[in-house]
Formats: structure tokens, sequence, C-alpha cells
């Protein structure tokens, strides 16, 4: 089996093959822009990917997205360039919230923090043991956090002591699958046909569900 991860809500997108072994994903290849990029970047970096591991799209048996919050037009991209694929070849898809994948990968104890309006963050972190995320507005943040590490990406505009850069990879969702909280997946053409991304916070496309 091979699972099949892309990112494209993050400063630099990404996209991950990995081995399923023994249940567990072995990354495989992976390859991450070095500047913002859509569709124009992630078919040819998919066909590249593809190529170089002797790997089919149709022994692609599993799909993974981030869920949000993240850029609104990446979410969207990516979101449209799968479900575009799946039309030809439909697999199960899961979806997991970008800040649950930084924390997962960085470490249980931390905090993700992305903005989604002026001085207003969406904030995900564990609370013994269950995941909770909420926005909020910057200065609540460091009370929140209590000392934490908070993750960010190189586009925030963050300055709260605590802060690091820790930018999501594709291949964190895949890791992060199986401890993941919010990992949702869609097993059914109707299902992720309809599937739409976590706008959140309050902007200029309108205010959207937490």
């Amino acid at each position: 089996m091979h699972w099949l991860s892309l990112d494209l809500v993050s400063h630099f997108p990404s996209l991950s093959l990995h081995a399923v072994s023994g249940g567990k994903p072995v990354l495989a290849k992976g390859v991450t822009s070095e500047q913002r990029g859509g569709l124009e970047w992630t078919i040819p970096h998919l066909d590249s990917l593809l190529k170089e591991t002797g790997v089919s799209l149709s022994q692609i048996s599993h799909w993974f997205l981030p869920e949000g919050p993240g850029s609104f037009t990446g979410l969207r991209i990516g979101a449209a360039t799968v479900k575009g694929l799946l039309a030809v070849y439909p697999r199960p898809v899961t979806v997991i919230s970008s800040l649950e994948a930084r924390v997962l990968a960085f470490g249980k104890e931390s905090l993700a923090a992305y903005r989604v309006g002026e001085g207003q963050y969406a904030i995900g972190h564990y609370t013994e043991k269950k995941w909770e995320s909420k926005v909020v507005g910057e200065k609540e943040i460091p009370a929140i956090a209590a000392g934490r590490a908070i993750l960010v990406d190189s586009g925030a505009k963050l300055t709260i002591a605590g802060t690091v850069i820790f930018e999501l990879h594709a291949k964190q969702l895949a890791e992060g699958f199986a401890k993941s909280q919010t990992a949702k997946t869609l097993s059914t053409p109707e299902a992720w046909l309809t599937f739409q991304p976590s706008y959140w916070g309050d902007t200029r496309f309108g205010k959207s569900l937490v």
C-alpha cells in the first residue's frame, strides 16, 4: 500500500509518499517547494515523485490533506486537486487539522497558532490528553501557552516569547494519522466530493465556523 499526502496550506507546499508496512507509514520520498505554489507546482512535482519512486497513481491507496486552518487558496486548490484525481481513482481521503499535525510532529506539550485575522489567531493544543482548538486574540496566547512552545509558520507575524517557526509538512499528516484526534476519513465519493475545508475566523470571505 502507498499513502500520498499533499499540503498547500503552508508557506512552503509539500508532497509526501509513504509505503505502508505493518499498518505504519514509512516515508518513501517527499518534495517541498522553495516558494508558494498551487496547482502549477503540484501536478508536475506529483508526476516526478511517482516516476522517481516507480509508483503509479493507481497504486495510491489513501490520500491525506490538511483540513485547515491555512491559506484559503491552498485549501481550495489542494481539495480540488485531490477530488479531481479521485474521480479517476476513487480512494479514501483523511483530513487532519493542520494545527494538530504540527503539534503531533513537534511534541504534544506545544501549542500551534495560525493568524486568521487582524490580531486574531486560531490555536490548538492538548489539555489533559484532549485536543482543543479555538480562535483567540493575540494577547490571550501567552496565558494559554503557559510557557510552552508556540508553533507558527514562517509567514506569521507573532513575536510572543516562546514562538518557534515550525512549518507544516505533508509527511506529518500521514505520520500523525494514528495519534490524531481530529482526523476524519472520507471513504465514499459522496463524502469526499462534498468535503469543504475549514476556513477559520473573520476573513474577507465571511465568517466561518471554528
